[in-house]
């Protein structure tokens, strides 16, 4: 279309121009991407961490309830039964466990 040299030389500089900017701009999309995986996995990361860590305190407040029943010579509740109850419920069940093996301790 502009055969003369100095278009050509424009037209060239000018592709290159617009090559380097999309590529830019894919490399650009592509690093956005990975930051973005990398926040999900480590947020999802950090929710299992705390899930974890409350069910393992669910669990130690459990067996601390049913290690006292049995101490006391109560029956067990299920396992099933006490992870229904919250974890403010099962302090004071274990607060009350401990309070009456004290007492006994002290008798």
């Amino acid at each position: 279309m502009f055969p003369d040299l100095e278009f050509q030389q424009a037209i060239v500089c000018l592709e290159k121009i617009s090559s380097t900017t999309e590529d830019k701009a894919m490399h650009d999309q592509r690093e956005k991407a990975q930051r973005d995986y990398d926040w999900m996995l480590s947020t999802a990361r950090n929710q299992g961490i705390e899930q974890g860590v409350e069910k393992g305190r669910e669990e130690a407040f459990i067996g601390a309830i049913q290690a006292l029943q049995q101490i006391l010579g109560d029956a067990a509740t299920d396992t099933q039964k006490l992870s229904r109850h919250s974890d403010i419920e099962l302090k004071t069940k274990q607060a009350e466990l401990q309070e009456r093996v004290r007492s006994r301790l002290s008798s």
